[in-house]
């Protein structure tokens, strides 16, 4: 069932395509916070906080001013990197479990900020002013008006609400692999740890390799550009004679499949930890936090095709690259 256009329910909809009732278990996830056992109240209380000043200061009073969303691109990496300190500092756990964990969200949410960081910051000389926002906001809003029949006129509305949502995904949703892993005190890891975690590892150098392909694309059609070298229509990464980046003669979009494999690996390697001593007796929890670790994929996918990845990328590349229908 798809949400009509002009309906009420797209102004609390989650993501880009999710149904109705997926968006409503998101909302629900909430509950896993108020469940928590003791083990993890401190873990999910102290990351509520750390996201809302996180957020609310530096992404929603921004987008209120100036309206690009462009802040949360920043920010909702950086909380990855609070909720890696947070497991890290709080967790009780078999310590390599806590270790390894804590890395991978570290490292996962690390390497984003850090990039948003540089480059929001070279293309604005460090103001982080931007002239307009990132184009796969600017979709957002076209889908908002032209797709979804709503008012343009309550865009700020849905600007809070898209950018919130990425903070409470960090609260009650994303984090939900960390805390349960940091909390589990058996000793040893299941062949499912070591599973996840080797697939986040490969996901994760897959999606920064692929990253970093395209940088390395976009500096040299930079440098063709300065030099008149490159007079005709914008290049296609991973098409003749840009094929050598050859991540993206794979996929059109190895970035986004490597970021979705990482947290599938996350998701894997959290679902012992769901039968573990702090979760003994904690039914109605238990069943919260594997909805949450079986909804991670699902949400994942749908914004990395249909919200903030792939949909909004192809929609300008086939108008600005008159070669992107043949890749």
């Amino acid at each position: 069932m798809s949400v009509p256009k002009g309906h009420w329910f797209h102004y609390v909809s989650v993501a880009g395509n999710l149904h109705p009732l997926e968006s409503l278990v998101v909302y629900a996830l909430g509950l896993g916070i108020w469940m928590a056992p003791p083990e993890l109240k401190t873990l999910f209380y102290t990351n509520c906080w750390v996201q809302a000043a996180l957020f609310l200061p530096f992404v929603q009073l921004p987008v209120a001013l100036t309206g690009h969303m462009a802040y949360v691109d920043i920010a909702w990496p950086s909380g990855l990197v609070a909720i890696a300190l947070v497991a890290f500092l709080n967790g009780s756990g078999f310590w390599p479990r806590r270790w390894l964990m804590s890395a991978c969200y570290l490292l996962h949410g690390g390497r984003m900020a850090l990039g948003a960081l540089v480059m929001f910051g070279q293309s604005t000389n460090f103001t982080y002013r931007f002239a307009e926002d990132l184009p796969r906001y600017r979709y957002a809003k076209h889908k908002w008006s032209q797709i979804d029949g709503m008012p343009e006129s309550h865009w700020w509305l849905k600007m809070q609400q898209e950018t919130l949502g990425q903070g409470f995904s960090n609260s009650v949703l994303l984090c939900v692999p960390a805390f349960l892993t940091v909390s589990n005190p058996a000793e040893g890891l299941h062949l499912l740890e070591w599973m996840g975690l080797g697939i986040w590892l490969g996901g994760w150098m897959f999606e920064s390799a692929a990253d970093l392909q395209k940088i390395s694309f976009m500096e040299e059609q930079q440098r063709l550009r300065r030099e008149g070298l490159n007079p005709g229509s914008p290049a296609t990464l991973g098409l003749a004679p840009c094929d050598r980046y050859f991540l993206w003669t794979l996929c059109r979009h190895p970035n986004y499949f490597g970021e979705w494999t990482a947290w599938l690996g996350l998701a894997i390697a959290a679902l012992p930890s769901l039968t573990s001593e702090p979760l003994q007796g904690h039914v109605l929890a238990r069943l919260v936090y594997l909805l949450a670790i079986l909804l991670i994929p699902r949400l994942l996918y749908d914004c990395l095709v249909h919200w903030t990845g792939a949909g909004p990328a192809e929609h300008f590349s086939v108008k600005k690259r008159p070669n992107y229908m043949v890749y």
